[in-house]
């Protein structure tokens, strides 16, 4: 099916709004289409749009989604930590410049803040503790790896997600993106 961009814009702003902006909220695509009038085959097509592009994704099979830091964007959404006048980020070089080493010593300090006081499963925190002290002997390396590093904070990412505060989260997913 083919629809109108301003219809997709209209649902992933309808689902913007239900979810008060917050991307680990599940709300229902059938909500979100009775909100703009639509049929739910209709509601079901604009939701699997989202999915493929990204926009949103899905967290039930039986139609719970979420929108994501790429549908905040597509919408014109600032996701910078509010706390924070930069996002972190990691060149795309084999090794951490200056500005790199930096973000990976802040972001490594955030997270352990985000954790203090949160009751994690044991095995869970376990993971994270082992991933954590893994990029910190990398650090150690007179040449840190970039992709090394990157992906290590790619699985806390996936591991605290909706665990986590939430401008943790955005900022996890900026480092890794």
């Amino acid at each position: 099916m083919s629809y109108k961009d301003s219809d997709r814009q209209a649902f992933l702003q309808a689902l913007y709004n239900r979810a008060e902006g917050d991307f680990e909220v599940q709300i229902s695509m059938y909500d979100v289409g009775t909100d703009l009038g639509f049929e739910k085959d209709e509601a079901a097509a604009f939701g699997q749009d989202l999915f493929i592009e990204g926009l949103a994704e899905m967290k039930t099979l039986s139609g719970g989604m979420g929108i994501t830091i790429k549908g905040l964007e597509a919408l014109g959404i600032d996701i910078t930590p509010k706390n924070k006048a930069h996002c972190f980020s990691l060149k795309s070089g084999s090794v951490l410049d200056d500005q790199g080493k930096e973000a990976v010593h802040e972001l490594l300090n955030k997270i352990r803040a985000g954790l203090d006081g949160k009751a994690f499963p044991f095995d869970l925190m376990e993971e994270i503790v082992i991933d954590l002290k893994t990029i910190e002997v990398q650090m150690l390396s007179p040449n840190p790896k970039t992709q090394i590093i990157r992906e290590i904070f790619k699985i806390i990412y996936q591991n605290l997600k909706g665990l986590a505060p939430q401008d943790l989260q955005v900022e996890l997913q900026t480092i890794i993106s």
